[in-house]
C-alpha cells in the first residue's frame, strides 16, 4: 500500500502596515488543495473565508494567523504574520475672526497633530491652498462658509475637519 506524503503549506499576503479604519485584505496563497481556513487576529477568530478582510479600529501591531486545512490529505498548517496599524492624523485649526463685514480678512492657524501635508478649502469657490498654514484669506461675499482642512500623515493616512463657523 502506497504512503502519500503531502507538501502542504499555509501562506498568505497582507500589507506591512495600514491606516486605522481601513479594510485590510488577506490573500490566501497556500498550497493547492486547501479547503478550510481559520483566521485569527491577536488570538481571536475573525473569519473562515478564503480571502477575508478586516477593519482595524485601533493603532498597534496585530498578529494574524492563518490555519489552513486540506481535508483530503488531513493536513493542517499555520502561517503567522504581523501588520502595523498606524493612526490617522488629527486635523485641527482656528480662524480669526469668524464673523464680520465684507471684505473679511481671516487668519487661519493650523493646530493639527501628526500631519505632513495639508490641503485647505475655504468654501467660497477660491482655489484650494496646499501647505501648513495659508496666508490671510479674504472673504468677499455675504454667506456662511464651510472650511475644510484635509491632513495626510507620514504613512499616507488621511483625515479631514470641516468647520462651518464662518
Amino acid at each position: 500500500q502506497p504512503v502519500i506524503i503531502s507538501d502542504f503549506k499555509a501562506d498568505f499576503t497582507i500589507p506591512d502596515s495600514a491606516c486605522v479604519g481601513t479594510a485590510v485584505s488577506m490573500l490566501d496563497i497556500s498550497s493547492t488543495g486547501v479547503d478550510g481556513w481559520v483566521w485569527t487576529k491577536n488570538g481571536a477568530q475573525f473569519s473562515v473565508a478564503q480571502n477575508p478582510s478586516s477593519i482595524f479600529n485601533t493603532p498597534g501591531t496585530y498578529t494574524i494567523v492563518l490555519t489552513a486545512q486540506n481535508s483530503t490529505s488531513n493536513c493542517t498548517d499555520t502561517e503567522t504574520k504581523t501588520i502595523v496599524i498606524v493612526p490617522n492624523p488629527t486635523p485641527t485649526f482656528t480662524a480669526t475672526p469668524t464673523s464680520g463685514c465684507v471684505p473679511l480678512n481671516v487668519t487661519f492657524e493650523n493646530t493639527s497633530m501628526d500631519g505632513t501635508s495639508f490641503e485647505w478649502s475655504f468654501g467660497d469657490g477660491t482655489p484650494n491652498y496646499s501647505g501648513l498654514t495659508p496666508p490671510i484669506h479674504v472673504y468677499n461675499d455675504y454667506d456662511t462658509f464651510t472650511v475644510v482642512l484635509i491632513s495626510t500623515g507620514i504613512y499616507g493616512c488621511v483625515d479631514s475637519l470641516r468647520s462651518v463657523d464662518l
